[in-house]
């Protein structure tokens, strides 16, 4: 059960949903001149399905936009990892001196902030525990909106990417359509695009369910469901486009429509890219802010400290 409806719902899924219906509607759109009424019944309605459409659009998003990114060596690592590298800038020397000596005191990890990690080895494991270790206690200690906001802007921006991916290749579908009418192996083929996507999608979705989130290679195979997806997008797009009564104009608008997604695919996956490591940095800076403002506990003893101890 939901207990409160916040920024993340909006920015994670309902907008990024939101968005794949009207790419999926605007053909019928541009062609009818129907759009959604503005009654509050079907306006709840569109809103409703598009918060589903969203949830179901950031379960392929997350597997196929990957969330590590490549450093100068193309080795794949996590932002929190990246940025605590010692040629990095984002942090200043002192704030991960600072964070190095409170990470290890609050949860005995060493971050080992003047070594490169691959991605693959201690270094990095250390690093990512004590991040999510780190963001564990901001949220409890509720100071953590500034970084959450970042992370609902970097799940906006990656569900955006691939919602704008596959309305590019469903408007190109639609433009494609002509061909349709004109050339005869072009129907076949197109049919063959959507049995192939519609059945590689439902057969990996099969799959991933039956082998579960642990699998070794569940995440490498799930990757395959947005190229399947695609296709199955790109012949829905010529099947309608064929079916309908369309003008020449009409394909203008929709491989410019097309054009103009992939366009804003593309930016969206660049600033899904930023955010992550925004994201990654304000954590980090709010708890070496929150440990430099909490004051030491009391000595429960009353004897002096030890360094002062002869």
């Amino acid at each position: 059960m939901i207990e409160r409806f916040n920024f993340y719902d909006i920015y994670g899924y309902l907008l990024p949903g939101a968005t794949l219906v009207g790419l999926l509607w605007l053909p019928f759109g541009i062609i009818t001149g129907t759009w959604p009424a503005a009654q509050l019944s079907e306006a709840v309605f569109v809103l409703g399905f598009s918060y589903v459409v969203g949830h179901v659009l950031q379960t392929i998003a997350s597997k196929a936009v990957p969330s590590k990114v490549s450093d100068r060596k193309k080795n794949m690592r996590y932002p929190s990892d990246l940025i605590l590298d010692p040629d990095d800038k984002k942090l200043a020397s002192g704030v991960k001196s600072k964070l190095q000596e409170y990470v290890e005191k609050e949860f005995a990890i060493d971050l080992r902030i003047g070594e490169v990690s691959t991605g693959s080895d201690e270094i990095s494991s250390n690093r990512v525990n004590a991040f999510f270790l780190c963001r564990g206690l901001l949220i409890r200690q509720k100071i953590a909106n500034y970084a959450e906001q970042f992370e609902g802007l970097y799940a906006m921006q990656r569900g955006l990417s691939v919602a704008f991916c596959v309305g590019a290749f469903y408007l190109a579908g639609w433009g494609c359509s002509l061909a349709g009418s004109t050339i005869w192996w072009f129907g076949p083929t197109s049919s063959a695009f959507l049995l192939i996507g519609s059945g590689g999608v439902l057969v990996r979705s099969l799959l991933s369910v039956r082998r579960g989130p642990f699998h070794p290679n569940s995440a490498a195979r799930d990757r395959w469901l947005l190229p399947f997806l695609l296709a199955a997008v790109f012949g829905f797009g010529v099947s309608f486009g064929m079916n309908e009564s369309r003008t020449a104009s009409h394909f203008s608008v929709f491989w410019i429509s097309a054009l103009c997604a992939l366009v804003a695919s593309a930016r969206c996956y660049s600033g899904y890219k930023e955010f992550t490591l925004h994201f990654s940095t304000a954590v980090w800076r709010d708890f070496v802010s929150f440990k430099s403002q909490t004051p030491e506990p009391p000595n429960p003893s009353g004897s002096a400290p030890s360094y002062l101890a002869e």
